[in-house]
């Protein structure tokens, strides 16, 4: 009986903090890319798996309407409510990015977007804010921050590029991790 009891207070009282994603051992935690090209952009964005990390390499073109290139985990539900700080270790080189969160696999259903620095091809690591990422409908700020109700129903991590201009860029990811 003693042991029953532990175990269900461990159980209540367990966390539902997602695991860290460490792109260096979690390759079964597949990212890929995905540029414009499904509204007729031109850009281009290739997505690779390092050593330690996962790499989107490729250019943003602004032709036929484009100008993006993003890096998309799979839709996989993952609730975020307890979360304080998302924890970022990447690197970029040419244009900025920044981490979104979905919660519809809709492309027209507003998103969040927490926006990243520049790195210049240099490793940094950031604490996110998990209530400042900004709500976005169709590219555009809505005004709104991002609710624990909507944080309970994200299905799908990524980042995007956060600037309409033509050039080539690296960006790179270690890990995620929430805290």
């Amino acid at each position: 009986m003693k042991h029953l009891v532990i175990g269900l207070l461990a159980i209540v009282l367990s966390s539902n903090i997602p695991d860290k994603i460490d792109f260096g051992s979690a390759k079964d935690f597949t990212f890929g890319a995905l540029n414009d090209g499904v509204m007729g952009g031109m850009s281009k964005g290739m997505a690779t798996y390092t050593e330690e990390s996962v790499k989107l390499i490729g250019e943003i073109s602004l032709a036929n309407n484009g100008g993006f290139s993003s890096l998309k985990g799979p839709f996989k539900p993952i609730d975020l409510s307890e979360v304080k700080y998302i924890k970022v270790k990447y690197k970029s080189e040419g244009v900025g990015f920044a981490m979104t969160l979905e919660t519809d696999r809709r492309w027209f259903i507003p998103y969040f977007k927490f926006d990243l620095d520049k790195t210049d091809g240099e490793w940094k690591e950031v604490k996110l804010p998990i209530k400042k990422f900004r709500k976005y409908n169709i590219g555009r700020f809505t005004g709104d921050t991002v609710t624990i109700s909507e944080l309970e129903k994200v299905i799908r991590l990524g980042f995007i590029s956060n600037e309409k201009q033509e050039k080539e860029f690296v960006f790179e990811v270690d890990y995620i991790d929430f805290i």
